[in-house]
């Protein structure tokens, strides 16, 4: 039986600092982890497995994304952020919503993820590497979508019902990766393709297969290692396929959310309702408040909003993926 809560806290290696030592001092070594329990390898698949159809599609966009040049931005009109940036806008962030809880920040050398929201706590690696117009977008990523669906969950007459993180995930990553995007103006969901395909090849290969086909991708060897290390975290012997697919939810929640957005009769401050998924919505809104609900500021202008989000579902054609979402919910 599946506990209810995430085992993504838990799937972070305890010996991660020693093992990266022994893969960069020789690349064709497949790290050994040590966990702080032993994890059952159906704990590590709850959020489904990389789908062939997604997988070729991520493929073909980032081909087209090589192409086309990375830089989101202008690098010349947003400067570099430092860690007292990052404490203001986060400030600004409980200051907008009169927050009782406020968030606070921690920046650690440590951590897998660049940035994460654990608890009221935004985790950040130390070495920030976001311009101000990025870390902005992570901030409607952590803040603005999952601290806001959190918060909001907890005001709910059923928000004491904690759901399986698998339920929601898909519609939470979706959700906030499309806000990632929501400003950008390529708008062209690379990291989201990559972190799929990087899912891909660890269901089927070891450690060392995903980090040489990241870095074949034109990927650095710094960010190959690191997508091999999301991809296999829970396994002990990463020469062995498998490992977390917690990164899957990115593309597929993508596709679910933007079509769902698509239907002008759907309001998306009812994915504000709490955490939970699309396909919950028609039997907790009825029981649901909105009192006292907090709402991103990007929902002002809900036309706006509503251009921002097709146009992202345009440019990476997520209407060849739509069938296949729906096949899932068949599922």
């Amino acid at each position: 039986m599946l506990s209810k809560s995430s085992i993504i806290n838990e799937v972070k290696p305890l010996n991660l600092l020693e093992e990266r030592q022994k893969f960069f001092a020789d690349t064709s070594y497949n790290p050994q982890f040590v966990y702080q329990r032993s994890i059952d390898p159906a704990e590590l698949t709850v959020w489904g497995v990389p789908k062939e159809v997604f997988f070729r599609h991520a493929l073909e966009m980032m081909a087209y994304w090589n192409r086309q040049g990375k830089d989101e931005y202008p690098k010349t009109f947003s400067p570099r952020v430092t860690q007292e940036f990052v404490v203001q806008e986060v400030e600004a962030f409980n200051s907008r919503y009169n927050l009782s809880q406020p968030v606070s920040t921690l920046f650690s050398e440590t951590t897998i993820a660049r940035c994460m929201l654990k608890g009221n706590t935004l985790v950040l690696r130390a070495n920030l590497d976001y311009t101000q117009n990025t870390f902005r977008d992570v901030m409607r990523h952590e803040l603005e979508t999952h601290y806001l669906r959190r918060y909001n969950h907890a005001l709910q007459p059923w928000g004491k019902e904690k759901f399986p993180d698998f339920v929601f995930r898909r519609t939470e990553e979706g959700l906030a990766n499309l806000h990632t995007f929501l400003f950008r103006p390529k708008k062209l969901l690379f990291k989201t393709y990559r972190t799929y395909v990087a899912t891909y090849y660890a269901q089927r290969g070891s450690f060392v297969d995903v980090f040489n086909q990241m870095v074949a991708l034109g990927i650095s060897e710094e960010t190959s290692f690191n997508l091999a290390l999301r991809t296999k975290r829970g396994i002990e012997d990463t020469s062995q396929p498998g490992g977390l697919t917690k990164d899957v939810s990115y593309l597929e929640g993508s596709v679910a959310v933007w079509a769902w957005l698509q239907q002008s009769e759907n309001d998306p401050k009812d994915l504000y309702l709490g955490r939970i998924s699309l396909e919950q919505i028609p039997e907790l809104k009825p029981e649901s408040t909105t009192e006292g609900l907090l709402y991103p500021s990007f929902f002002t202008d809900m036309t706006e909003y509503r251009e921002h989000i097709t146009v992202i579902g345009k440019k990476n054609h997520f209407d060849t993926l739509i069938a296949h979402v729906l096949e899932n919910e068949e599922e």
